[in-house]
């Protein structure tokens, strides 16, 4: 993915599926960073997890240029168990 179009995106992600997952790191450069914060939806976050995603979200914008970021779903952390997550 080049830059302009890197720049584009959201700093990180959403991958709410195993699909959208899968796609997402089949995209990544190899070799390639890539990070992943898994998120509950539905329930409210606790004020940690709150605390987690800012800082998360902070380094995804600082570093977007470097390395690629995505915020996966409990749909996808939870069909992804027991899988290799990173090739």
């Amino acid at each position: 993915m080049d830059l302009a179009t890197r720049l584009a995106l959201p700093p990180a992600l959403p991958l709410p599926t195993p699909e959208a997952l899968s796609s997402y790191l089949r995209s990544l450069p190899a070799p390639g960073v890539g990070f992943v914060l898994g998120r509950r939806e539905g329930g409210g976050k606790g004020q940690g997890e709150e605390e987690e995603e800012r800082a998360f979200m902070a380094v995804a914008r600082a570093m977007r240029t470097t390395a690629s970021f995505g915020l996966v779903g409990k749909e996808a952390l939870e069909k992804g168990k027991g899988k290799q997550l990173f090739r």
